[in-house]
């Protein structure tokens, strides 16, 4: 088994059975993300955003055809 200490009350918490302390009620996984996670975030919504704007460059010739006819 796993025992954990509460970071307030530093009672030993079996981490198996619950994630939360049984005594004061503190969470004790909280979940955090590191910057390399940070920074491929980041990388694919700017390939995102690349990849929508190519394709507004292709579609936007035949948009304006469309439009004039309207």
């Amino acid at each position: 088994m796993r025992h954990k200490e509460c970071p307030d009350c530093n009672k030993k918490v079996n981490v198996a059975k619950t994630s939360y302390c049984p005594s004061c009620g503190r969470e004790l996984f909280t979940p955090v993300i590191d910057a390399k996670w940070n920074y491929k975030i980041v990388a694919i919504i700017f390939i995102v955003l690349i990849l929508l704007y190519i394709i507004y460059l292709l579609i936007a010739p035949d948009l304006y055809t469309y439009l004039d006819k309207v």
